[in-house]
């Protein structure tokens, strides 16, 4: 006994040595290590107030989320950190601090869930806390610079007795919780929870004396491996069921701007999920071994090339990964610009997102896949002969694609006028394409007509050929609406006419106000134009305002008499003149009137 306290002590001298040489160290890592928990202290509890302020319906859960993720996230900190701060007491101290701080609210939360209320059970549980923290501390020190076996066996007994005792008094109290969750009449399943918690006692005492005698073995890691597993599962049911919640409610109301963002956020999520486990299995359950086995399995393994098994699985799912993430940004940009009322800008940065995303998520995975940069450029090279000799047009698309969304020439809603024909079928027979840009995609966009046809059209036409954009710095226009009346009629009237249909056409704007040029002395017509204002965003099918006006038009000009011609022409002859009866003729009528 007076041996393993003088052993004690010559542990606690030659920490406190280490201190002293390595002060300034200690005391950096100890003060940002200190800095740092109570920032996520307080951060905890200002959360904590404000959620216990609020009456939202997830309330208790949240509550119980966040007393996990704040103590895990100062944990993650930690364990980060090592590698850059040169303090090893402070580290192992602030180490055990965190785990202590991440256990303590994982028991307390649970003991509160599993309605174990009983003040001598909790006051136990949180000193069996205290003694499993200080003992791993006390561990991690004599193995950094004592090196004790005595100690070690004596700290790591005493560690194993205070762990077991605090897991048989959760497990204990699940089983309870759950005997008191059966329904009253299902006697039966009762009766065999009653029956199982002796059953369950026996069982655990002999794992855990197999354990105390190194029997069988039980990692430290595995369980702190499984409450981040139960802490990464937990927040993604919680999240999921808020998106499925939320957004998909919303998105069958209003699909143009919600259901994108729900599906991309869903795929994201679980995704992250799958990474997630990944990282934790990885960290806790030693999984180096056989990750190592699956990298080593090639199937191809050249100097340039080296694709293995492992680099399948990667290049796959993080090209998978990437366009999850590239599709909730893009679909978060356009829905923030929407609320902001930017309609004109949102669908152009979606499409600007996408596809450069598109071609990040590409080179990122290809690179995990295990093509080199000695094999892309190679690839690369390869690529450029066939684009100058077969794909010219589609990286030409591509390209004029990126570089209509960057100079902002043209977006989505815009209206635009280009050559072309958008129906012959349909009998239209102009030769220009006019109509509203409704998508801007990576090789083509596509326009919508006034007749209800979409056109699509390579990106390059607008590039390489002149385009008629109606709305591009501004969306009031002014249209031109032609005239044809008599000479007869009084230019003053017909001016008031054609003022007054203009002011009574709530789709014509008040300023600029309309006004009536007087423009040409036509061979069957004086002719006048009207000249109107519209917003061509609200109004970009014109021809029924056109027909509008020209229908009241008439009317009024029948009111007051003025008269709109149809074409004619008058016949002058400038000398005499000379008629000339054709004997013949005249002779026949003159017998068939005898």
């Amino acid at each position: 006994m007076f041996n393993f306290i003088s052993q004690l002590d010559d542990l606690f001298l030659t920490i406190y040595v280490h201190i002293m040489t390595h002060l300034m160290d200690e005391v950096v890592t100890s003060a940002i290590y200190l800095v740092i928990l109570i920032l996520i202290v307080v951060m905890q509890q200002r959360f904590s107030r404000w959620v216990s302020g609020e009456d939202w319906k997830y309330q208790k859960y949240i509550c119980f989320l966040m007393g996990l993720v704040f103590p895990l996230i100062y944990l993650l900190i930690v364990n980060v950190s090592s590698g850059y701060l040169k303090g090893s007491v402070s580290q192992i101290v602030f180490t055990a601090a965190a785990y202590f701080y991440l256990s303590y609210y994982f028991v307390k939360n649970l003991l509160q869930a599993l309605r174990i209320a009983y003040v001598p059970w909790n006051i136990f549980s949180y000193i069996l806390l205290v003694v499993s923290a200080l003992c791993l501390t006390l561990i991690d020190l004599n193995n950094f610079s004592f090196k004790n076996s005595e100690i070690d066996e004596a700290f790591y007994l005493a560690y194993k007795i205070s762990v077991i005792l605090l897991v048989y008094i959760i497990l204990l109290g699940v089983l309870r919780f759950l005997a008191l969750v059966i329904p009253d009449n299902r006697k039966y399943l009762k009766s065999i929870f009653s029956n199982f918690l002796g059953f369950f006692s026996v069982l655990y005492l002999i794992l855990a004396a197999l354990w105390i005698f190194k029997i069988i073995g039980f990692a430290s890691s595995v369980f702190v491996g499984g409450v981040m597993i139960f802490i990464s599962v937990i927040l993604y049911v919680f999240v999921k069921t808020y998106l499925r919640s939320h957004l998909q409610a919303k998105a069958l109301t209003d699909p143009q701007n919600y259901e994108g963002v729900s599906k991309s956020a869903e795929t994201f999520l679980n995704l992250l999920l799958i990474y997630i486990l990944y990282l934790i299995f990885l960290e806790f359950y030693n999984l180096n071994h056989l990750i190592g086995y699956f990298k080593e399995l090639y199937v191809i393994n050249t100097s340039v090339i080296k694709v293995s098994l492992y680099s399948i699985f990667a290049g796959v799912f993080s090209f998978l990964f990437l366009l999850s993430i590239v599709g909730v940004i893009k679909h978060s940009v356009y829905f923030f610009n929407i609320k902001k009322g930017n309609e004109l800008q949102a669908g152009s940065y979606r499409s600007l997102i996408g596809n450069l995303g598109l071609l990040i998520a590409v080179m990122v995975s290809l690179s995990e896949f295990g093509l080199t940069w000695a094999a892309l450029l190679p690839i690369a090279g390869a690529i450029g002969i066939g684009i100058g000799i077969g794909l010219q047009n589609v990286m030409k698309n591509y390209i004029s694609g990126i570089i209509l969304l960057f100079t902002n020439r043209l977006k989505i809603g815009d209206i635009i006028e280009i050559d072309g024909n958008a129906g012959r079928a349909i009998g239209n027979t102009l030769a220009t394409i006019y109509g509203n840009v409704v998508s801007i995609d990576t090789f083509s966009s596509v326009v919508s007509t006034t007749d209800g046809i979409e056109v699509v059209v390579p990106n390059s036409q607008f590039i390489d050929q002149q385009m008629v954009n109606y709305s591009l710095s501004h969306s009031n226009i002014r249209i031109r609406i032609p005239f044809g009346v008599s000479y007869g009629s009084d230019p003053n009237q017909v001016r008031e006419i054609l003022l007054k249909v203009a002011e009574e056409n709530t789709q014509i704007l008040t300023s600029p106000p309309p006004n009536v040029w007087f423009t040409e002395y036509a061979d069957s017509a004086i002719i006048f134009n009207l000249l109107c204002w519209v917003n061509i965003r609200h109004l970009w099918k014109i021809k029924p305002v056109i027909s509008d006006i020209y229908f009241k038009a008439w009317y009024q000009f029948q009111e007051a008499g003025v008269v709109i011609p149809f074409p004619q022409q008058d016949v002058w002859f400038k000398n005499n003149l000379k008629v000339e009866i054709d004997k013949e003729n005249d002779l026949i009528t003159k017998n068939n009137s005898e």
